[in-house]
């Protein structure tokens, strides 16, 4: 027999043989407006949809090492994955259509987490997942060890504490507070107030209109906002060892500003003439400090680093 079409038989055959293992399980349930899903290494799919929960699973566990648990008490529906004790081989994904603003509580070992074009409260929990937010509107908190967090088109407030992972946010608006260990974040097209602290990665903020106070840190990377609109609200970008950057992009500079960069191994730069240039001691090292009151607002703008350069563009 010619050796491709044999090597093609064999995949068809390993394909259909993956495919005889799935197996699915669909259950509906009326009146319930919190769910609560605990999976060992199961991935999440939430989807906007009627008045009922609509619970798919899809999974290739043997069933006599495995059993999906499913409970509902009063307006409350608990989810879990029981497993028998030892080893096990296989997957499941969990897909829910559920009506807007329900409240979700998501646990995972190392499960992804996915929802689009839906009103929701949510809290994820995860040793290693991605998140995945598509038009999503509500409170969402993320909390993971090591995973990714992608979000387009958000309305509401964001939470995400990650210890090693990046961060994607684009064309939405509402509050932002992250926190990374060690991990990039980039946000473009965004309106609100921010919170982003990295321990170790940079901080890439364009196309930004702020509505409230705002801060942007890094430890070790670069921190750099370029502003959309005109800025009416203190704002706050530092780096340890980094490069912090602030970007008025056209806009005009307005403000009372503070500078700050180590004597010895940081640099500051900006547009404009400052009216004060001093020096602080702060332990074994010198920190130039240098001021300007720009324009009639009060607005407080901070830029400084500590081994890097702090800078003001125009």
């Amino acid at each position: 027999m010619n050796q491709k079409i044999l090597v093609l038989i064999l995949m068809l055959a390993v394909s259909i043989g993956l495919h005889a293992q799935e197996k699915t399980i669909n259950k509906s349930f009326k009146g319930v407006t919190e769910i609560d899903l605990n999976t060992a290494s199961g991935d999440c799919q939430i989807v906007k949809g009627g008045s009922s929960v609509e619970v798919t699973l899809v999974y290739t566990y043997d069933d006599d090492e495995f059993e999906p648990v499913f409970a509902q008490d009063g307006n409350t529906l608990s989810i879990k994955e029981k497993f028998q004790s030892g080893s096990h081989s296989g997957s499941s994904k969990w897909k829910l259509l559920v009506p807007d603003n329900i409240k979700l509580k998501f646990n995972t070992g190392s499960g992804d987490f996915s929802a689009k074009s839906i009103a929701i409260e949510v809290k994820t929990n995860s040793g290693s997942g991605d998140v995945n937010l598509d038009n999503v509107s509500g409170k969402v908190k993320v909390n993971t060890g090591s995973g990714e967090t992608d979000v387009e088109g958000f309305d509401g407030e964001l939470k995400v504490n990650t210890g090693s992972g990046d961060v994607d946010l684009s064309s939405s608006k509402g509050v932002f507070k992250i926190n990374l260990g060690s991990g990039d974040i980039e946000a473009s097209k965004l309106t609100g107030e921010f919170s982003m602290n990295v321990g170790s990665g940079d901080i890439d903020g364009s196309d930004l209109r702020l509505t409230a106070a705002s801060s942007f840190n890094s430890g070790s990377g670069d921190a750099r906002v370029i502003l959309r609109s005109e800025l009416k609200n203190d704002i706050s970008i530092a780096s340890g060892s980094g490069n912090a950057t602030l970007d008025f992009n056209g806009l005009g500079i307005k403000g009372d500003i503070t500078m700050k960069a180590n004597k010895k191994h940081g640099d500051i730069s900006a547009p404009f003439e400052f009216d004060s240039v001093t020096e602080e001691e702060q332990g074994n090292q010198t920190i130039v400090k240098k001021t300007a009151k720009i324009g009639n607002s009060d607005i407080k703008i901070k830029v400084s680093t500590g081994s890097g350069r702090a800078t003001i563009e125009k």
